[in-house]
């Protein structure tokens, strides 16, 4: 094939004596893409049935070619993007074929994981030689979450042999606490799991309503890092790459996954701590505002108080100026001025004097405050 560099013009006058079909085996790329470059450059083509109706003979119109708006005319330069093809069969068992030797070779160079020599010993044990099951095993949850058909086993622990060594590269471990198995990084935590996909297929002649499908085995791997299912990130096998290509594409994630959560903590924190300065100041506000209040009613009451007993003193002023001009000013009357004067003295919180009967008075209600008993 080879690179398209022509005008505006020509490739508009190709479009309308050849299908898209001579262009695309011509200059290569897809059909849709070739559809994108005529409206990129704004070059008419013709609708559905243009070629099956020229050869029946119809005359047909041919779109005529508008000016290029706000561009000046150039040459269309296109090549077709390079596109990875389709993984068959025998190309994936190539490939991991070519993983399980590197990771041979790791072997050889260290130890193999204690938690996927444990997997190992486990999957050996569920299965008893029952190689050819076409069910999921689970190896439990004080394991290597893994839940894979017995032919995809093999895969599964390669896979991890090579993640395990690449978490360990970068600064991290794997750790089991709590039936979980985590990635540790920079004291965070992120779960995992690695599964087989199923393929829902349905049942012929079930016998019960509820046995509509059969759950087989896909042979696809899912990786799965996270726990709650709107912050997780699934990583799988494709029909152009497998899963063991993308482990480096995993490691690259976690750093950045771990900065967020970070970010995120940091974030509620900052704002936790700016929710409970707000209440702090609200607390400290309504504080202050009781304080204010109590005081002020203080003041009021205390305002009231001085005011009758300025009145009283006025009053009993009166009494005994009364009574010396009528000249009934006598030893009774100078003993009730006595003992009114010292009563209104405890009852003007200016003056606040002491008095044995009243003690517990209440000045404004004129009642005890004491419990009878008490």
């Amino acid at each position: 094939m080879q690179k398209m560099n022509l005008t505006r013009e020509q490739l508009y006058t190709l479009v309308w004596k050849k299908p898209l079909r001579f262009i695309i085996e011509s200059y290569g790329g897809t059909y849709q893409d070739i559809k994108e470059l005529l409206k990129k450059y704004n070059i008419p083509s013709p609708e559905n049935g243009y070629w099956s109706k020229l050869r029946a003979g119809h005359t047909l119109k041919i779109l005529s070619l508008p000016l290029l708006a706000g561009k000046k005319e150039k040459k269309v330069i296109y090549e077709p993007k390079q596109r990875v093809s389709r993984l068959k069969n025998k190309e994936v068992h190539n490939k991991f074929t070519a993983e399980k030797q590197q990771t041979h070779q790791l072997k050889q160079a260290m130890p193999e994981d204690k938690f996927v020599v444990e997997a190992r010993r486990l999957f050996q044990k569920e299965l008893k030689g029952d190689v050819g099951s076409n069910r999921l095993i689970s190896i439990g949850s004080h394991a290597l979450p893994i839940n894979v058909s017995a032919k995809m086993i093999d895969r599964a622990l390669e896979f991890f042999i090579l993640f395990i060594l690449g978490i360990k590269q970068i600064g991290g471990e794997i750790e089991m606490k709590s039936n979980r198995t985590i990635v540790l990084y920079r004291e965070e935590r992120l779960e995992l799991s690695l599964r087989e996909k199923q393929n829902r297929v349905e049942r012929l002649n079930s016998k019960y309503s509820w046995e509509t499908y059969d759950y087989l085995p896909s042979g696809i791997l899912v990786f799965k890092l996270g726990e709650n299912s709107w912050d997780t990130k699934e990583w799988k096998d494709t029909a152009y790459t497998i899963l063991e290509d993308k482990i480096d594409d995993i490691l690259a994630y976690i750093p950045k996954k771990i900065i967020k959560i970070q970010e995120e903590r940091r974030e509620i924190e900052r704002f936790r701590l700016e929710r409970e300065k707000k209440y702090q100041r609200q607390l400290e506000l309504k504080k202050l505002q009781t304080t204010e209040i109590n005081n002020f009613i203080a003041l009021k009451t205390n305002a009231e108080l001085w005011k009758n007993a300025s009145l009283m003193r006025e009053y009993l002023q009166a009494m005994e100026d009364a009574a010396k001009l009528k000249g009934t000013y006598d030893v009774k009357i100078q003993e009730y001025l006595a003992w009114a004067r010292k009563k209104v003295d405890w009852y003007d919180p200016l003056v606040d004097a002491t008095d044995d009967l009243f003690e517990h008075m209440d000045k404004l209600s004129l009642t005890s405050t004491k419990k009878l008993g008490s």
